[in-house]
């Protein structure tokens, strides 16, 4: 079973990205996905919408999965694949999860065999000032990132602007992959498949 976690702050299109990679993934890929939903507040409403889409979903609610939740999430996971088996889990943490805590929960799991796939952050192309103020949840998700998706560049018509947003990013995480993409209008979630899977 492959693990992909998709942190992002509040706003930055986590859940329209996860939905458009899980629709991708089974329809191009035949791929089986499971979703673990942790945002509080978009739960109920990304529960709905996503098993609309005929995807299995598995809410936790009470707090951070990387944090206080972080013990139920082998639960979760064993739970997820006895009833669903799926190829890929993706999981959407909180906006101010920190994915290496979910990693070091990860690999404490036993018996249960999973590959994780590149950590991917996803940033609101809108909220440099987020990233120049250095708010340490922000910082925290692009360090632990694989790949930084700077998400919403259909907002976005200044190339100087992205450049300079592409440097910032670097600066905090120098081997960051970086992707331009816009998942409300679908662009490059292809790129990001082929860097996730090949």
């Amino acid at each position: 079973m492959q693990f992909l976690i998709i942190s992002g702050f509040f706003g930055s299109g986590k859940t329209t990205l996860i939905l458009e990679l899980a629709r991708e993934l089974v329809v191009k890929r035949g791929k089986k996905i499971g979703i673990i939903v942790n945002d509080i507040g978009e739960v109920g409403i990304d529960d709905k919408v996503m098993k609309s889409y005929g995807l299995n979903v598995k809410e936790m609610f009470g707090g951070c999965i990387c944090c206080e939740m972080a013990v139920n999430l082998p639960t979760t996971l064993k739970t997820l694949r006895d009833a669903y088996n799926p190829d890929i889990v993706i999981l959407e943490p909180s906006g101010i999860a920190d994915a290496s805590n979910v990693n070091k929960v990860l690999k404490s799991i036993e018996n249960l065999e999973i590959d994780v796939l590149p950590v991917v952050s996803l940033f609101d192309a809108t909220q440099f000032d987020l990233l120049i103020e250095s708010l340490p949840f922000i910082i925290a998700q692009v360090k632990s990132a694989d790949i930084v998706l700077i998400n919403k560049i259909d907002t976005v018509l200044d190339p100087y602007y992205m450049k300079r947003l592409e440097e910032e990013i670097h600066k905090v995480n120098k081997g960051a992959n970086v992707i331009h993409i816009s998942a409300l209008h679908k662009l490059n979630i292809d790129k990001l498949i082929k860097n996730l899977l090949g």
